[in-house]
């Protein structure tokens, strides 16, 4: 398996503030964003290959932490070693993958963009 990105999203009630709370105490730049009916959200980076994805409510439960792999094929290989998970599929904003129960309260997101 090669991890090319790690990811935390969170939902947050006030986006704007929060995006300023990173943007403003850690300086951390945004790299995306989006903006649809019913959904908005902000991608800053923290490091080179570590981002905080924040979103508003309704946006979808986020995983606890999510995984960039580099490649459909290697989500794929990685859904194999996953008992409990449902095949990977096509997300909404277009990123391939699947999600799985992790240990503790949350769950993990397993995906390639490319």
């Amino acid at each position: 398996m090669s991890v090319r990105a790690l990811w935390l999203p969170y939902e947050v009630s006030d986006l704007d503030a929060a995006v300023a709370f990173y943007t403003d105490h850690l300086g951390l730049p945004t790299v995306d964003g989006w903006d649809r009916p019913g959904s908005r959200g902000v991608v800053l980076r923290v490091a080179e290959a570590a981002f905080v994805e924040l979103a508003t409510p309704g946006s979808g439960a986020p995983a606890a932490v999510a995984v960039e792999l580099s490649s459909h094929r290697a989500v794929d290989a990685t859904w194999r070693n996953f008992k409990n998970a449902d095949p990977p599929r096509r997300f909404d904003r277009g990123h391939y993958g699947f999600d799985a129960d992790a240990p503790g309260p949350g769950r993990l997101m397993v995906w390639s963009g490319s």
